[in-house]
């Protein structure tokens, strides 16, 4: 149930994919997007989350997916003439060799500890974001009753972020202002598992298991599709993923 997307600067093509074809077409990072007041209604950022995740998941097996991505590294192309255009997604950055990981070995502990799979908590942080058409420091800001006092002695703005977004898991947010399923999905990200609806027990999500792209369909990539489906009628997928 994934769809397809550009890889863009994978292959070394960076300059290429910020040179519009044609003069309508328009390119623009999301964390841009995200940093812009109500540039983005709900339906386009569901659209938007369907896309993100069927992206980053399909990318999940590879060394992209060392948990260093962020919004900046993905790119929306849409015609400024034409608001009701499906939004293409272009990722615009290389990958790297096992051997240039160093950024990896420098994480916060703390960070690679509560996170686990470091891809799908920052999905679940972004989703976040998008769901509630805000940057989690946005949230943070109006909303400074979110952490506790000792938390404000976090200098890691990651995981400020995930435990922002475990707060606001907590208190329902995302289920009273989006839906229930998107909230599910949220923290199927964040935690790393999800309840099996059809089989009554908990599965894990995690990256190495042969099961991940059918539990992570399941758990992630479903509910987006139907929460699309609430706003469109209809997604039109041009491929599938499997592993």
């Amino acid at each position: 149930m994934f769809v397809p997307f550009s890889l863009g600067d994978l292959n070394g093509q960076s300059d290429k994919l910020l040179q519009p074809e044609n003069t309508n077409r328009v390119f623009v990072s999301l964390g841009d997007l995200m940093g812009r007041h109500n540039v983005l209604d709900h339906r386009k950022r569901m659209e938007l989350a369907f896309r993100l995740s069927s992206a980053v998941l399909q990318l999940s097996s590879t060394p992209w997916a060392d948990g260093l991505w962020t919004l900046d590294d993905w790119f929306v192309a849409a015609d400024s003439e034409r608001e009701d255009e499906a939004l293409s997604l272009f990722v615009r950055r290389k990958l790297h060799s096992p051997q240039d990981s160093t950024k990896t070995s420098l994480k916060d502990p703390a960070w690679q500890i509560i996170a686990r799979e470091p891809v799908l908590a920052r999905l679940g942080i972004h989703l976040t974001e998008l769901a509630l058409g805000r940057s989690i420091l946005e949230i943070r800001r109006e909303e400074p009753s979110l952490l506790r006092d000792d938390d404000s002695k976090i200098f890691n703005p990651e995981l400020l972020s995930l435990l922002t977004v475990r707060r606001l898991l907590t208190l329902r947010v995302i289920t009273q202002r989006v839906s229930a399923n998107f909230q599910d999905v949220v923290s199927a990200c964040i935690n790393q598992q999800y309840r099996d609806r059809r089989q009554a027990g908990i599965k894990e999500l995690d990256t190495r298991d042969p099961a991940f792209p059918e539990r992570a369909s399941t758990a992630i990539l479903a509910p987006l599709y139907q929460e699309v489906r609430k706003c469109l009628g209809y997604v039109n997928i041009g491929c599938s993923w499997r592993s």
